[in-house]
């Protein structure tokens, strides 16, 4: 027991062959192992703006790289960080960029966690996906999402970085329906995006977590979609005449 129950047995002489294995594949073929350190160089180039589930989707041939598209059945999930003009006139370009990239990576993390992809950023923000095998636990998994960015808050604020006089904030926007996924753009570049009502309803919800001063707001239509355990209150603004909902829990 203890520590030696983390410490694996090491087969010698196995190790051994597996090297001289790939040194003769190696001296061999010299240009093998630069063919494979640029790729490698390559795909870290791609994750960096990609991520790694989108890379190995289009990949695979599950999305195309042709102009095109499908209508599928998606919750949106909208986020955006609170107080960014702000932080950009106070902060210096490279502490803040450091500071972007660390909190919208744990961001990122959540998002992935829930079984979401994050489609695009949008500024200071993200726009993500949840698909899942039905609309309900699309909805649901969206909202388990918002929550954890609330609890990521919660704890991250209580040790963030000095230069942030004020509490991280974040609000969320989270709608629910069939919209365009697919690809948009011309033949110089293309861009694999997310159209349609649910896109808008849940960037007009992120808006309006500001007047209703709450950090995650929902349509009626994810509403409708939780299980009534939810606790969920019917906030005073409205998207139209469609109702509009905070989230307090699953």
């Amino acid at each position: 027991g203890g520590f030696d129950d983390y410490i694996e047995e090491v087969d010698l002489p196995f190790l051994e062959s597996k090297i001289e294995k790939y040194k003769r594949e190696y001296s061999i073929n010299p240009g093998a192992r630069g063919r494979v350190l640029k790729l490698q160089a390559e795909n870290s180039l791609y994750e960096s703006y990609l991520s790694k589930e989108f890379i190995e989707k289009v990949v695979s041939g599950e999305i195309s790289s042709e102009i095109g598209g499908e209508l599928v059945e998606a919750a949106v999930l909208i986020c955006d960080l609170r107080g960014s003009t702000t932080m950009a006139e106070l902060v210096e370009p490279g502490i803040l960029a450091d500071f972007l990239s660390s909190f919208f990576a744990d961001i990122e993390d959540i998002i992935f966690g829930a079984n979401g992809q994050v489609n695009n950023f949008r500024g200071d923000g993200f726009l993500c996906l949840f698909t899942g095998n039905n609309l309900a636990q699309a909805a649901a998994s969206a909202c388990n999402a918002a929550l954890g960015i609330r609890n990521h808050l919660e704890l991250y604020n209580d040790f963030r970085p000095e230069f942030l006089e004020e509490p991280v904030k974040m609000g969320t926007g989270i709608a629910t329906g069939r919209l365009f996924l697919g690809n948009i753009g011309s033949v110089h570049k293309l861009d694999y995006t997310a159209l349609g009502e649910p896109v808008e309803n849940a960037a007009k919800l992120e808006g309006l977590t500001k007047v209703e001063k709450v950090d995650i707001l929902i349509d009626e239509a994810t509403r409708n979609l939780l299980p009534s355990s939810a606790k969920i209150s019917e906030a005073q603004v409205a998207l139209g005449t469609m109702k509009v909902f905070s989230l307090e829990a699953l």
